[in-house]
Parts: C-alpha cells; sequence; structure tokens
C-alpha cells in the first residue's frame, strides 16, 4: 500500500466533512465542536503527522457519524462519514498494524474520558440537585440514593 496515496484519500474526506461539521457547530453554537473541527487544509496537510492525523480522523468519524441526519443538511452523506472510517483504517494499514491500534486506543481511551466527564457533570449538576428537591418527598429513595452515590474503597 502506498502511504502517501491513503493519506490523501483519507485527508480529501476528512475535509469535506470537517467543513460540514464546523458549519453546523458555527449555525447551532456547539462550541465544542467548533473548536474540534477548526482546522484549514494547510492544518491538516502541513501540520499534522501521520499518527496525529489518523487520530483526528477517528474523532471526526466519530463526532460526525452521531450527527448524521443533522450534517444531511449541509451536504454530509452517510458515505461521506464511512469514507472517513475506511480511509483512516486503510492509511493505519499503510502506516503498519502498530500505529492503526495506537492511534484507535487513544481515540477510545480519550472518548471515554469525555464521556465521564459529561456523566459526572449530569450526575453532580442535575442528579444530585434533584434528589435533593425529592427528598421532602420522599426521604427513603433520598437516602437511597446518596448511599448508592458513596465510594466504597476495599
Amino acid at each position: 500500500m502506498d502511504k502517501q496515496k491513503e493519506r490523501n484519500e483519507l485527508l480529501s474526506f476528512l475535509l469535506k466533512v470537517i467543513s460540514g461539521l464546523n458549519i453546523y457547530a458555527v449555525i447551532s453554537g456547539n462550541n465544542e465542536i467548533k473548536q474540534a473541527t477548526d482546522y484549514t487544509e494547510s492544518d491538516l496537510k502541513q501540520g499534522l503527522r501521520d499518527n496525529e492525523l489518523l487520530e483526528k480522523g477517528y474523532a471526526i468519524y466519530n463526532t460526525a457519524k452521531n450527527l448524521i441526519a443533522e450534517l444531511a443538511d449541509y451536504g454530509i452523506a452517510d458515505a461521506d462519514i464511512e469514507a472517513i472510517k475506511t480511509n483512516a483504517d486503510e492509511f493505519a494499514e499503510a502506516m503498519g498494524i502498530k500505529g492503526a491500534a495506537n492511534a484507535e486506543s487513544k481515540q477510545t481511551t480519550s472518548t471515554f474520558k469525555d464521556l465521564f466527564i459529561q456523566a459526572d457533570d449530569i450526575l453532580y449538576s442535575k442528579l444530585d440537585k434533584l434528589a435533593s428537591v425529592l427528598k421532602m418527598v420522599n426521604e427513603q429513595f433520598y437516602n437511597g440514593f446518596k448511599n448508592a452515590r458513596q465510594i466504597i474503597d476495599r
């Protein structure tokens, strides 16, 4: 496999989907996605090493996959999103299997960290406050909730 050819194919689909994601983010006011997609063509082509481009490819794929319906309004089809995954896998293979596993592993770890942060935010900012409101109505539920929230280190 020709690594440069695979890199260029990944870049072409990545640029298209990043543009659609960025427009979506600006219009919807989603600053997190806006920052994650604030890349120019030269940033991607010259500013990222192979493993960084691969990680960015998997990250953009995961983000876009969750927004398929919304991205259709901006000319991004499911096939464009799937092409990122396909081309990222092929680029990873051209780089060597170790590179692919490492990039995908880093992306998965990063995704889990983000999900745990979101879960903690929901727990602390919403569920704890909701449970406090329910304390007056159902103290038994509140006590059970608080007991379940305690971490037992064994």
